[in-house]
């Protein structure tokens, strides 16, 4: 929706507006997939893409997918310019990116309006020197969702964003992710995913 549209009475009463076409492609993703189809030869399997990057200057790289571009950098501190974002920033904002995509879904598919939508996270990192893994050991997930709907209703599509968002299900395998859900201010649930590689 363009700044100039004006928003009709029960976008206004909800604020996040979501459009028809959300519900029929969660219609066909999750209720109705097409069989699958064999990738040709030399081709990304069906629901792959290719992400390329090139070096700019330093530690500052810009990267393009299916039409989009976005510059990576370090921060100064690390040796670079400071330009965008840091890798790893980048990592942690596509799990919660693809976890809010997958709540506003699964919401759509069993016609739950949200009026708010908000999300943070945060990596703990292992220390290797003090004999942990080096990477994310553990994630810090908090959602908070305002709406007219019931906490029950509210912690189903986030169970159903966890087990459909193809990033949130990748990360389990090698780190545990701590949900805080909050539903009209108050927290609803607590939530430990355990690493399924542990």
């Amino acid at each position: 929706m363009s700044a100039t549209e004006t928003m009709s009475p029960d976008t206004a009463s909800y604020g996040l507006h979501v459009g028809p076409q959300v519900k029929a492609q969660a219609t066909r993703q999750f209720v109705n997939p097409p069989a699958p189809q064999p990738a040709a030869p030399g081709e990304p399997r069906r629901g792959g893409f290719v992400v390329k990057s090139r070096a700019v200057q330093n530690l500052q790289f810009r990267a393009t997918v299916e039409g989009h571009e976005f510059l990576s950098d370090e921060g100064l501190e690390s040796g670079g310019n400071d330009a965008g974002p840091a890798p790893l920033r980048y990592f942690l904002a596509g799990i919660m990116l693809c976890h809010q995509v997958m709540i506003v879904k699964s919401a759509t598919l069993l016609d739950l309006k949200l009026h708010h939508l908000e999300s943070d996270i945060t990596g703990i990192s292992g220390r290797p020197a003090q004999g942990e893994p080096g990477g994310f050991i553990k994630l810090l997930l908090n959602v908070s969702i305002e709406s007219q709907n019931s906490d029950d209703q509210i912690k189903k599509i986030v169970e159903q964003a966890g087990e459909r968002c193809g990033a949130f299900v990748t990360i389990q395998r090698a780190a545990s992710v701590d949900l805080t859900l909050k539903h009209n201010g108050q927290v609803i649930q607590e939530r430990s995913y355990e690493a399924k590689s542990a």
